[in-house]
């Protein structure tokens, strides 16, 4: 009952607001949504359960339904013996969990075995960095149908963001949500429901382990979560189990600052190396998505985007109506036993990226050289990349819509609107990739060219790929320069471990255990 309450305003506000809400439509005109934010929604799509993506580019904008098959491993480190209480919070990993906990109080490590399939909904981008700059604005939308203000507020509510959750899905059989900051979290709504304990083990020790001239007495209690009295800024911020406005009292033991020894030094590191493996390629594929229950913020008429940058973008311009749509289409997920048509979206970015990234990259590099060898090798390029879609005695156009449609089939009429939404956002990304590619393509066709036709020609080629690329802003083309060293890895700015500034540019970076 308590959890109806506390919900019930919110959908009385959506409901009273419903009448104002835009339907969404297919079209191909100049002010179509989707076409003005068709490259956000594809990378959205790219990005699902994928550290990398989504950790350069923070503020989710979208849901996607998801489960957790039967059998599935699930961690969660605390200060005592108890039962957590309902909603909490588990990692995939161990050491996310063990982070977490380390160094902050006696640790206890319990593991949990999913028992049947647990349903969820997967809220992308850095939903778990608990940060003023918009990390938690998809949270509030599903909540409250709009962002709220946070001046005032600590953003280490996140017991309370935990509880207004879970009953929002309360009455649609949602049983937790998937979210990240340095790995992926299950905050599970009712860990008695769906989940078998499997162990339970006081790691207390490995502290003094690790650290030999430290004594940590894995007997002494410890405080409920929450971080002591005497913690810095810093070290709240880097406690993601923080859920409560006030702090708890210290433990009975002295700790020092979190970065004060090289063994917690090595279990952050643990941690991001953890993390790191699910920077790209499969993701977390523990968590299975269905990537036609997908509802975005994106490509609606109640949203303005004013920056290409998505580090920037914000959902506090987000109309109400368009925030209660979204809502209502998100419970629609689960509300109807709706079919999707069984194709992997992500997939299908997939071979996207992978047909046309490096090859981009490799384009560009030619068109900077500019020399004769550089531009007859950009013309094989461009040779291999249009060979399966342009035939020398057709048009342009009909070139275009075959190179356009080649990963997509016809719109069936019986899907969602969230799978055609995706459609149309990645034809709408293959209609200027194989546009540049031609256009590029013509440039050259008459080659070799005199001198002055060929600066002309490197020169508008150039832009035009160089504007590809800013508007596809594809994370692959951000890495480190180098390979990283064994012991090493490939780092940007991860909440909470690394320092965390949005105003700058990304700069990986290799780190191993003691060069944070």
């Amino acid at each position: 009952m308590k959890l109806l309450v506390h919900i019930f305003p919110v959908l009385l506000v959506c409901v009273i607001r419903a009448s104002e809400q835009v339907t969404f439509t297919l079209d191909h005109k100049a002010e179509d949504p989707v076409k003005t934010d068709a490259f956000f929604i594809f990378n959205s799509v790219h990005h699902l359960l994928r550290q990398w993506g989504n950790t350069l580019s923070p503020n989710g904008f979208s849901f996607t339904r998801a489960t957790i098959p039967i059998n599935t491993n699930l961690y969660h480190a605390r200060g005592d013996e108890r039962i957590p209480q309902s909603p909490e919070w588990l990692a995939f990993d161990s050491e996310m969990s063990y982070g977490i906990m380390f160094g902050l109080c006696n640790v206890f490590m319990r593991t949990y075995r999913t028992t049947r399939s647990l349903n969820l909904i997967y809220i992308d981008g850095n939903s778990a960095s608990l940060t003023h700059t918009g990390t938690l604005d998809s949270q509030d939308i599903l909540q409250f149908g709009k962002v709220q203000p946070r001046e005032g507020r600590l953003i280490f509510d996140d017991r309370e963001r935990a509880e207004g959750l879970c009953a929002w899905g309360q009455e649609f059989g949602v049983d937790g949500f998937v979210r990240m900051n340095v790995g992926f979290e299950l905050l599970k709504c009712d860990f008695e429901d769906g989940l078998v304990l499997v162990n339970n083990l006081n790691v207390t020790r490995w502290e003094s382990y690790l650290e030999k001239n430290k004594t940590v007495d894995p007997n002494v209690p410890c405080r409920e979560h929450g971080p002591g009295q005497n913690l810095t800024q810093l070290e709240m911020m880097l406690f993601e189990h923080q859920r409560y406005h006030t702090p708890h009292p210290t433990p009975l033991y002295e700790y020092g600052p979190l970065f004060d020894s090289p063994d917690r030094l090595y279990v952050n590191f643990d941690w991001v190396r953890i993390a790191a493996a699910v920077y790209s390629g499969i993701g977390e594929s523990r968590v299975v998505l269905d990537t036609g229950a997908f509802v975005t913020a994106y490509g609606r008429r109640g949203l303005r985007i004013s920056s290409p940058n998505t580090t920037l973008h914000r959902l506090t311009n987000l109309t109400l109506s368009a925030g209660c749509e979204i809502q209502s289409e998100v419970a629609d997920l689960f509300r109807y036993d709706r079919k999707s048509s069984g194709i992997n979206w992500r997939s299908v970015t997939d071979h996207i990226v992978l047909r046309y990234g490096d090859r981009l990259s490799e384009l560009r590099a030619y068109l900077m050289r500019g020399d004769a060898t550089s531009i007859q090798n950009a013309r094989l390029l461009l040779s291999s990349a249009l060979v399966a879609y342009f035939e020398f005695d057709r048009g342009t156009t009909t070139s275009l819509n075959s190179c356009m449609q080649a990963f997509t089939s016809p719109l069936d009429p019986s899907w969602p609107s969230s799978e055609a939404k995706i459609l149309r956002a990645i034809e709408y990304v293959l209609h200027d990739i194989c546009q540049t590619l031609l256009f590029v393509n013509d440039q050259f066709s008459g080659w070799p060219l005199p001198a002055n036709d060929t600066d002309t020609a490197v020169s508008i080629s150039r832009q035009r790929v160089d504007r590809l690329m800013a508007r596809l802003d594809w994370k692959l083309w951000i890495q480190c320069k180098e390979k990283c060293a064994l012991g090493e890895v490939c780092v940007i700015d991860l909440w909470p471990i690394i320092s965390w500034d949005l105003t700058a540019p990304p700069e990986p970076r290799c780190m191993g255990p003691l060069t944070w």
